[in-house]
């Protein structure tokens, strides 16, 4: 089981914190689809954009779907504005 944080605004729709038994990033996505039904692409939706940190570590790459978490799973919002 690995502890699922989601934060800004996103958080406090899905609520801030989740534990899921799943294996990897695209999993966890899968699972906070399924147990949240129709506001999940809302909340996600309020970001332009989130960085993922896996067990502390910021994932980077394309393959991040397929990242192994092994206990904590973090989603941050990217802060935007404009000028």
């Amino acid at each position: 089981m690995i502890s699922v944080s989601i934060e800004g605004r996103a958080g406090q729709i899905l609520g801030h914190k989740w534990k899921l038994h799943v294996s990897t990033v695209g999993e966890a996505l899968k699972a906070l689809r399924a147990n949240a039904e129709g506001v999940f692409q809302k909340a996600l939706g309020f970001s332009k954009a989130y960085v993922l940190v896996v067990d502390g570590v910021p994932v980077e790459n394309e393959s991040w779907a397929f990242k192994k978490v092994k206990k904590s799973l973090l989603f941050i919002p990217v802060l935007a504005g404009g000028i």
